[in-house]
This record gives structure tokens, sequence and C-alpha cells, in this order.
């Protein structure tokens, strides 16, 4: 009997590498490079993502009214590096570094209601 062969998926080439980023940061684009991410999921993602409504505001707004241009870049990046045809998560980990109070932790909580949301696995791990 032959022993299992470990599968390794294939390894992404994808790269979050910014050289510009202080020209960026002077002008105000976004730090998030150009990925070639999957427009669809990316597009739904935001659309949950934007939806979901703020608890500690006055009024209620949601996220898409009080959020930053540059968290929906972040949102897509997330969401857009999963390739939907293949199941391969382009970018695996996420880094975000912004100053005390402004709103990290509450953002990252609304990323994995998004996951949540959007997820269609039983018994999935989100993380």
């Amino acid at each position: 009997m032959n022993a299992p062969v470990a599968v390794t998926p294939p390894v992404s080439r994808w790269s979050t590498a910014v050289p510009d980023w202080s020209a960026r940061i002077r002008v105000g684009e976004t730090l998030i490079p150009d990925l070639p991410l999957h427009d669809g999921y990316a597009a739904k993602a935001l659309a949950v993502f934007k939806s979901l409504v703020v608890p500690d505001f006055e009024g209620l707004p949601t996220r898409g009214a009080v959020c930053e241009p540059w968290v929906f870049d972040f949102v897509r990046a997330v969401f857009g590096s999963d390739d939907p045809d293949t199941r391969i998560r382009h970018l695996s980990e996420f880094f975000m570094w912004v100053l005390k109070k402004n709103g990290k932790t509450s953002i990252a909580a609304a990323i994995m209601v998004t996951a949540t949301i959007l997820n269609t696995l039983p018994q999935a791990r989100l993380t």
C-alpha cells in the first residue's frame, strides 16, 4: 500500500510591497498596492462591510458612511485575494498599522463579521 502524498497548495507570488509609500502618503493615495484582485468577491464583501451599522456612533450610521477610503481599499484586498475558482487565498495575513483611537479594533471586527456573513463552509475556521 502506498503512503498518502501530501498536497501542498501552490505558493502565491502576490506582493504587497509599496516601495513608493512615502510619496503616496504625501499625496493622499492608498497604500494598498495594485493587485489582481477577484473583483466580484471583493465587491460583494465591500457591500456587506459598508452596510454594517456602527453601534457606538450617534444615529447609527453604516461603515460605508463613516470609514475613510483607505479602509475600503483594505477590505477589498482582504476579500479580493481569495480566488473563488481555485479556492486559493493569495494573501493570508494582514497588518494594519494605525495610530491609537482610530478604529483598528472596530474595523477588524467588522471585517470578521463580513467574513462570517459571507462564509459558505460549515464549521469554517475564521481567524
